[in-house]
């Protein structure tokens, strides 16, 4: 939805460093703009203050900040938008900082997200969940189990051929602008600008308990992305 947020006010980076730059807060590695992670392990987090991390956004490589903000940035939740969608009986948020150029991999979620562009642009591609077999999904057991084989934004066609049939769905955030991107549908992500985002995720009924025995399943294995 293209200016949601307008009138409402927003959080901006320079705000998130002026109050809560000292905060240290796990940042994911980027190399060459992609965020660093091992199949079996997951992502290798590094603490780091705030500022150091909005200090450098324009270098690719800077890192990634996803945190859940209530529990990283304490009395900011004020200054984040708030979705209560109806009929929802779990609800998680994460904020995110991403440098110029930064991309997340490919992946989906089992609940249903709003995506919120605070300062900055991202361009988010999706793919239905129909496409699945296509995106040669990570196994269960591994440390990014909700994520692709496939490097999606510079796919290798001999070893994912499938992934070339997909239709993918292009969205262009701006500021103001909020995105629903439904449960089961793959997408990744590209910072076209120093970014800061918001998300929420929700779900109701049987996913709902989906949700939290997999958040559980996360905890359990130190899992964070």
């Amino acid at each position: 939805v293209e200016g949601l947020l307008d009138g409402q006010p927003q959080l901006t980076l320079y705000e998130l460093a002026e109050h809560w730059g000292d905060c240290r807060l796990p940042v994911a590695p980027l190399e060459g703009g992609v965020i660093v992670y091992d199949a079996k392990s997951g992502v290798p987090f590094r603490e780091l203050p705030l500022t150091e991390v909005i200090d450098h956004l324009e270098e690719r490589d800077a890192g990634i900040v996803s945190v859940r903000p209530s529990d990283w940035l304490p009395g900011i939740t004020p200054r984040l938008p708030s979705f209560d969608p109806a009929g929802a009986t779990w609800r998680r948020s994460r904020l995110w900082v991403s440098p110029r150029g930064a991309v997340t991999p490919l992946h989906h979620e089992v609940t249903q997200n709003l995506l919120a562009q605070l300062e900055g642009d991202k361009e988010v591609t999706l793919y239905a969940p129909w496409t699945r077999p296509a995106m040669y999904p990570q196994r269960p057991w591994s440390g990014m189990p909700h994520t692709s084989r496939v490097t999606a934004h510079a796919p290798d066609h001999g070893r994912h051929p499938l992934f070339s049939l997909a239709r993918p769905h292009r969205a262009l955030l701006n500021p103001g602008d909020v995105l629903f991107i439904p449960a089961g549908w793959w997408h990744w992500v590209r910072a076209l600008a120093p970014s800061l985002s918001h998300n929420t995720w929700f779900a109701s009924g049987p996913v709902a308990l989906l949700a939290r025995g997999l958040e559980r399943y996360k905890e359990l294995r130190s899992l964070q992305l």
